[in-house]
């Protein structure tokens, strides 16, 4: 029996040696799974990687997100083709792998139980929810409830804060030459349109004044005559 089906052993498993961790979570080397897996030759462990790939893309996840180019530098410093394998993207590797090879075996339930454990482990970290069957739990809602409903009072009136703030905020160089809003209006209400209160208290028609050009001009009150 291969060493990497003993999961329990105090030594551990090979795929836990080389699992590493980076801002983005857990991964793999191919080029160290490729050796673990059974494969000397990366060239035909990389036609396994290509069918997880497609098997990645086929069940509608980002296969970027999984399978990711990389370069692996040597001791001699030569640079060779590498790839980051996320655990599901590992995982398909495993699934793709050659069925013949035990390691590929070895390899598919190293990382059917980790997935699992993982799932488990998410699960049991979402808080369960209160029983409404019960008062406890009724209560223990109904002040959930008031906690979000007072959460988004105070939400609320910081928005309207800061509304009223950038209302009267002026510009710099402008502090104390603005206007009030009737003065402008006045100043902008051009006289031809003045309304004047007629009979009744009803609005007449806007009048006009006449042309002080037509009652001055010497040239013109000589046509008229």
């Amino acid at each position: 029996m291969s060493d990497l089906t003993v999961f329990g052993s105090s030594g551990g498993s090979p795929f836990d040696a080389i699992r590493r961790v980076d801002e983005r979570g857990e991964n793999w080397s191919g080029r160290e799974l490729m050796e673990i897996m059974g494969y000397t030759v990366w060239r035909d462990f990389s036609h396994a990687i290509e069918r997880a790939k497609a098997a990645c893309a086929n069940s509608g996840a980002d296969s970027g997100q999984h399978f990711a180019d990389a370069r692996k530098i040597n001791d001699q410093g030569y640079r060779s083709a590498d790839c980051r394998l996320t655990r599901y993207g590992a995982y398909l590797v495993a699934l793709n792998g050659d069925p013949r090879k035990p390691e590929i075996a070895a390899a598919q339930t190293y990382f059917a139980i980790k997935t699992r454990e993982a799932e488990v482990r998410l699960v049991s970290a979402v808080p369960a929810l209160p029983d409404m069957n019960t008062a406890e739990g009724q209560v223990a809602v109904a002040e959930m409830l008031l906690e979000l409903a007072r959460t988004r009072v105070e939400q609320e009136r910081e928005i309207q804060a800061q509304r009223a703030r950038l209302d009267w905020a002026e510009p710099p160089g402008l502090q104390g030459r603005h206007q009030p809003v009737e003065t402008v209006c006045a100043a902008r209400t051009s006289p031809a349109l003045v309304r004047v209160e007629g009979p009744a208290g009803r609005a007449a028609p806007a009048q006009r004044p006449a042309p002080t050009d037509a009652l001055h001009h010497p040239r013109r009150e000589g046509r008229h005559r």
